[in-house]
């Protein structure tokens, strides 16, 4: 067996900024392994549907 690894692992929760077109920011904590669409929409990101889910089904090609 090898030594123990040194490790610097910390609890912290993402902190994620969105910014629309005109510049409006939204930030909110997001717990890690928190879907970014489903995040954005309970922070009140406006323009964000999420109808599938996060999954890009209904996105245009």
């Amino acid at each position: 067996m090898g030594a123990p690894r040194k490790t610097t692992e910390r609890n912290t929760v993402p902190f994620i900024t969105w910014r629309d077109a005109d510049g409006t920011e939204i930030s909110a904590n997001v717990a890690a392994g928190t879907n970014l669409m489903r995040a954005a929409v309970d922070a009140g990101v406006q323009g964000i549907h999420g109808d599938c889910g996060g999954a890009l089904a209904c996105a245009p090609i």
